[in-house]
């Protein structure tokens, strides 16, 4: 079953859909956070959607030169910013707590809280998976083009990535290369002669950390960017999963494989 499957197997009470993509940016106050956690305990599916959404988050600063705002139009922003939340967000109705001025802005928890599902229109669940593809291939996109750019300079040092790289039916004219900016923090893949996925399936990337495998998007083209912490991860690696958004989890035994801590960094 893939990810759209089971989103919409879990279908979902809309505002829990509408809270992922805040969560992603941690503007959630202290209530939805612990409402949105109670869903994702329940739900493999959005908590798939809502990494990849950290990650295009994450990856955001990318897109721009860094350029400081002034007092005066951070305020402007964060009025507007608040006045259309406050006038597009209805206040949410059965969830069991009393919405007082006090709620203070808060990063959604890791931590599990046990909560209900509720009924969802079957069309939702690929919203937020479709954005989230979508994003992703324009954050490639623009990270690639600042390559481009920044190729002539010397200045800027990549640290080339070793791998293992094994597939069913080998491909002599493959070539792959794995690098990461530590001053932006993003992977690089680029392949040459990647052959395409099975019928009906696509290579999903993962992040691998002492939690488990993170998804973190789906190969479409023959470059893949991601914008992560090397320091925070063991292993990079891509498994075959089922088309068209991949699974929550690993069904296949990765064929691409790097470990993403060198060999002399000191054991934790």
């Amino acid at each position: 079953m893939n990810a759209v499957d089971a989103m919409a197997g879990d279908r979902p009470d809309r505002s829990y859909e509408d809270l992922l993509g805040a969560a992603a940016f941690g503007t959630l106050d202290a209530g939805e956070a612990a409402d949105l956690e109670g869903y994702l305990a329940t739900s493999a599916a959005a908590r798939m959607v809502l990494a990849e959404l950290r990650m295009i988050a994450s990856g955001l600063p990318l897109l721009v030169d860094e350029v400081s705002p002034s007092p005066r139009l951070r305020s402007r922003i964060e009025q507007a910013v608040l006045a259309d939340v406050a006038w597009a967000r209805p206040a949410p109705r059965g969830y069991g707590r009393d919405d007082g001025p006090d709620d203070a802005i808060v990063p959604l928890s890791t931590v599990p809280v046990k909560g209900a599902s509720k009924p969802t229109p079957l069309w939702r669940p690929y919203l937020w998976a479709a954005v989230a593809a979508l994003l992703l291939a324009v954050l490639a996109g623009v990270v690639l083009d600042r390559l481009l750019l920044d190729a002539g300079d010397p200045a800027i040092a990549r640290e080339s990535i070793a791998f293992s790289l094994s597939l069913s039916t080998p491909v002599p004219e493959l070539r792959a290369e794995l690098v990461y900016d530590p001053e932006d923090q993003f992977f690089i893949l680029e392949t040459e002669n990647m052959p395409a996925a099975p019928l009906d399936h696509v290579y999903q990337v993962w992040l691998i950390d002492d939690s488990g495998p993170q998804p973190v998007g789906v190969m479409n083209q023959s470059r893949f960017v991601v914008p992560a912490p090397r320091d925070a991860y063991d292993i990079f690696a891509i498994t075959v999963e089922p088309a068209p958004l991949g699974s929550t989890g690993p069904t296949s035994d990765p064929f691409f494989v790097a470990p993403l801590i060198s060999e002399d960094a000191p054991a934790s």
